[in-house]
């Protein structure tokens, strides 16, 4: 931004004089958008965040400092924006600088006293496919409301849009996006970058939940806690903003099963007296690693601590986004000495980098297991007859059925959810269980699930002597 443009938004920068109560969090978007580093932002998380009121604010004041200035609010369609957008922009809008008698109902253009405009939208996507009711349009920045209802099309458009429309003195031209969380092209462009912190100016992602706004009623508050009872995914998806929340049909783990995982498992206290010593049952440590296949892909170790009699807690994770075969080793000992984990409860894929640091690893005396996912299965009944295509179907399928008996317990973190709720299933020929591959998984979420395979591993290593083949079972 030029100087000029700069010294106006300093006079309107602070928040008592931006005609609103801000939040904190639709503050920290007001500082984003002045400090003209980030030009596409997207504002979401879950229901009640402020989001659209915050949005809204950012325009208003950009109204204010340049006058004859123009902005595009856009919607999925017109009887949305009647019955959405408008109201939270009359309810909140600053008077008399917005006034009604300024407002063309056909259009619908909102002119401030300065001349600025705010240019109220649709996309209209099934009836203008090309989105040619957008050609030609000139305005300093926009603003596309619940982004997840846009096509990604209305994005590409936007962006070279904005920034057209030209005055003495350049506001900063920017795309700001309101969305819920959803599986679409938002969650790769922003949310996904977000969460591994490898998302780079000008693109920034705020999350912005219902404990973010101050100005929410109790009742309201309380009518969203019901969800938790009646509707727990919904729940986790559109109050706790959790961007994975979303059942699939072929889904192996729902996520209400996940979601239940997430607290620790109370052990017993270990023994004292003779009594006590007879009904304990020794816990016992696995391992579970995931080897980055070319160097450049992350290598992830899961440790678990239990036994199938409590069941099995999370106990340790690392994560290493660039390793080599040499660190995978050295990482590998330090954990395993760490915990004193025996080396037949380690399991490590030996994809890619995995064969290397395993050779290495037996070298110096560390015998730890090869996992194999193609191999053949190890001989286990199933109820209802069914077989397992892989070694890879077999310890998934475990994996599942110790989640929903809710025994694993620190489930805690929205990646390893997010990496074990993409594991989908087929049932093929004459009942064979078959999980997706690797490869089906990162074109459903658009990453590697190397914290659901490392997780996977160290389970299979703390069950894998516990399965008992019943007698005339065949193994495909």
């Amino acid at each position: 931004m030029t100087t000029e443009t700069l010294r106006r938004v300093d006079e309107l920068r602070d928040k008592d004089r931006v005609f609103l109560d801000l939040t904190d969090k639709q503050q920290e978007l007001f500082d984003l958008v002045m400090s003209g580093k980030f030009r596409r932002i997207l504002f979401g998380g879950a229901v009640g965040g402020a989001k659209t009121v915050g949005v809204l604010a950012v325009l208003y004041a950009l109204c204010r400092i340049f006058p004859g200035s123009r902005w595009a609010v856009i919607r999925k369609d017109y009887p949305v924006l009647k019955r959405n957008t408008l109201p939270s922009f009359w309810q909140t809008c600053p008077r008399p600088f917005f006034h009604p008698s300024k407002f063309n109902k056909l259009d619908f253009v909102a002119t401030a006293a300065n001349g600025s405009q705010i240019l109220f939208l649709s996309e209209n996507i099934k009836s203008d496919p090309d989105l040619l009711n957008l050609d030609g349009l000139e305005v300093n920045g926009a603003v596309l409301e619940q982004g997840e209802e846009l096509d990604k099309k209305t994005l590409l458009k936007m962006i070279d849009r904005v920034g057209r429309w030209r005055l003495p003195i350049m506001p900063p031209s920017f795309i700001l996006i309101t969305c819920n969380p959803h599986q679409g092209y938002l969650k790769e462009l922003f949310y996904t970058p977000w969460e591994t912190n490898s998302l780079k100016p000008p693109y920034r992602f705020i999350q912005a939940l219902p404990s973010d706004n101050p100005h929410l009623t109790e009742d309201y508050i309380e009518s969203l806690e019901e969800l938790k009872v009646l509707a727990p995914n919904l729940y986790k998806k559109r109050v706790q903003g959790s961007w994975e929340a979303e059942d699939d049909i072929q889904q192996l783990i729902g996520w209400d099963s996940l979601w239940k995982c997430e607290s620790k498992i109370k052990f017993p206290k270990p023994p004292k007296t003779e009594k006590e010593k007879k009904e304990y049952k020794e816990l016992y440590r696995s391992l579970g690693i995931d080897v980055g296949r070319f160097g450049k892909d992350p290598s992830v170790w899961y440790v678990f601590e239990g036994n199938l009699h409590y069941g099995f807690n999370v106990i340790y994770k690392e994560r290493v986004e660039k390793t080599s075969g040499p660190q995978v080793e050295q990482i590998t000992k330090r954990i395993i000495k760490k915990f004193e984990i025996p080396h037949h409860r380690t399991w490590m894929d030996i994809v890619g980098l995995g064969a290397f640091a395993l050779d290495h690893l037996h070298q110096d005396g560390y015998e730890i297991q090869s996992f194999v996912g193609g191999s053949a299965p190890k001989e286990q009944f199933v109820q209802g007859g069914f077989l397992f295509k892989s070694l890879n179907c077999q310890v998934a399928w475990n994996v599942k059925i110790l989640i929903e008996d809710g025994m694993i317990g620190n489930i805690d973190n929205d990646r390893l959810r997010g990496d074990l709720a993409a594991y989908g299933y087929d049932i093929k020929g004459e009942k064979v269980i078959e999980v997706w591959s690797k490869d089906v998984i990162k074109k459903k979420i658009k990453r590697s699930p190397d914290d659901g395979d490392s997780f996977k591993y160290g389970v299979w290593g703390a069950i894998y002597d516990t399965i008992v083949p019943l007698p005339g079972f065949e193994v495909i």
